[in-house]
């Protein structure tokens, strides 16, 4: 029997700040685990690399594809495999775009209330009908039960090479070079449905698209998972040539569906094929750039309850080798963006092998400042990839 690897990656779940939501949360599962395992730091981005820590890197770099880890673009992610039709068979530039509302130049917010599904089909009519004087083609990207979660804009590549377009930060100054750029910018806020909460739309995640570009996949032996419902993390397992199960019920926010989820991971489990399942779970970020930090806790305490059990009980029948709970960024509900610094990692083995044991009853930032130190590559072998 091969060994098993689980991962979850609770993207943006530890913070800068104390008491950070993991210090205040109250989740006795995760203790029990934190306590017969090992809490440590895991240094998934580059401390020297100024850049504004993405999830596109992290989970990259969490499911140990660092040799592509920095040459993909977020949005050439989440394009690639889509059918775009004979008329996209040239080579182009793409964006992701975000709702935001901008006062003075600067971003106030950028993550919906109301459901996306609702503000990117208002604005997808309003393009349709202005398609003849759009510059630029919009697409949507939708989620398997056909909701609309981002939409990407495409533009043929030519002589001019537009700037990179910033991760949206709340307070940064809307980017505007004054060529390509300003000229999306401009013309996708005019089609910006009528909405109190927004004004505009933040280009970002830029890449190359082409219909040719596709990355190897896994050709290892063994059987390897990605189970997530928002676009990004399915299409790195797509990139990966991993499975890509349906999580029914699964939004990628805090209403998302654990139960289903987390029957999934236990099915993915079973399969006595499995080497590793990474389970992608979204709705701590979004709570943080919703800057509410008693959703996030109330979330965690959720995952908690519905994960932990199963967990325990995983572990205790052998179904699971090495459990692995981490994080692809910080994430601050204080700030509402993405922040600097290493991420806190939870490791429970049945037998012990790569780190030695250091109990600390708590998964939490201060307990895992006393454990362990991963380096990235160092990573990439404890879970043998």
């Amino acid at each position: 029997m091969p060994c098993k690897h689980l991962v979850l990656i609770l993207d943006g779940l530890g913070e800068p700040e104390f008491p950070s939501t993991l210090e205040r949360a109250a989740t006795p599962f995760l203790d029990r685990l934190a306590g017969e395992g090992t809490v440590g730091l895991l240094d998934i981005h580059d401390p020297d690399d100024k850049r504004v820590p993405s999830s596109e890197r992290g989970i990259l770099s969490l499911c140990g594809a660092l040799d592509i880890r920095d040459s993909v673009a977020r949005a050439e992610l989440l394009t690639r495999g889509m059918d775009l039709g004979p008329s996209m068979r040239c080579p182009q530039w793409v964006w992701l775009l975000n709702p935001a509302r901008v006062q003075d130049g600067r971003l106030e917010s950028f993550v919906e209330t109301m459901p996306l599904h609702t503000f990117w089909e208002g604005f997808l009519g309003r393009a349709s009908r202005a398609e003849e004087k759009c510059g630029f083609r919009y697409v949507p990207i939708r989620r398997e039960d056909g909701a609309i979660t981002r939409m990407a804009a495409f533009l043929p590549i030519g002589e001019t090479v537009p700037p990179e377009s910033p991760v949206p930060r709340i307070g940064e100054f809307l980017p505007d070079d004054g060529g390509i750029l300003g000229d999306l910018i401009r013309e996708s806020s005019l089609l910006v449905p009528p909405h109190p909460e927004f004004n505009c739309v933040w280009p970002w995640g830029m890449g190359k698209w082409s219909p040719e570009s596709e990355l190897p996949p896994d050709r290892k032996e063994g059987r390897r998972w990605m189970v997530a419902a928002v676009p990004l993390a399915r299409s790195i397992g797509r990139c990966l040539g991993w499975t890509i199960p349906l999580v029914p019920g699964g939004t990628g926010d805090t209403d998302t569906s654990l139960e289903s989820k987390r029957d999934v991971v236990l099915s993915a489990l079973s399969d006595p094929k499995t080497t590793h399942v990474f389970c992608h779970i979204e709705g701590f970020d979004l709570a943080s750039h919703r800057q509410e930090p008693k959703e996030k806790q109330s979330f965690l305490e959720r995952f908690d309850r519905v994960f932990g059990p199963a967990l325990l009980q995983a572990i205790e029948e052998g179904e699971v080798d090495n459990l692995w709970l981490t994080c692809d960024h910080l994430s601050s509900p204080i700030t509402g963006n993405h922040e600097q610094g290493p991420v806190p990692f939870l490791h429970r083995a049945r037998m012990s092998r790569n780190i030695p044991h250091q109990g600390s009853g708590r998964f939490e930032e201060s307990s895992a400042r006393r454990g362990p130190r991963l380096t990235i590559v160092q990573w990439k072998e404890c879970i043998e990839l």
